[in-house]
């Protein structure tokens, strides 16, 4: 059985749709960085309620002996939001040097 043919710039438009979804990813994310950057640490609000989840997630342990297997989850899911958000605003802050 014959195989069917692709048409010769098939591949390469598979790979410029792909880089073009990438680009799009990419800028989203740049967005969605300086938006943390602006809600969390140029805004004093916004900056003492970081600093609160950070002292209350952060410093605490993640799972106590009580915990479910789903709150250890959520709880993980916490701090790793905040990681997230704190990520964001040193990579913004590294750009900006």
């Amino acid at each position: 059985m014959e195989q069917p043919q692709l048409p010769e710039n098939s591949i390469e438009a598979f790979i410029d749709e792909g880089l073009a979804q990438q680009k799009k990813t990419l800028e989203a994310k740049d967005q969605s960085n300086i938006l943390y950057h602006k809600l969390f640490k140029q805004n004093e609000d916004g900056a003492r309620l970081l600093a609160v989840w950070k002292e209350k997630a952060l410093l605490n342990p993640s799972v106590l002996p009580h915990f479910t297997q789903f709150e250890a989850g959520l709880e993980e899911g916490r701090k790793c939001f905040i990681r997230d958000i704190m990520a964001a605003i040193a990579i913004v802050e590294s750009e900006n040097e």
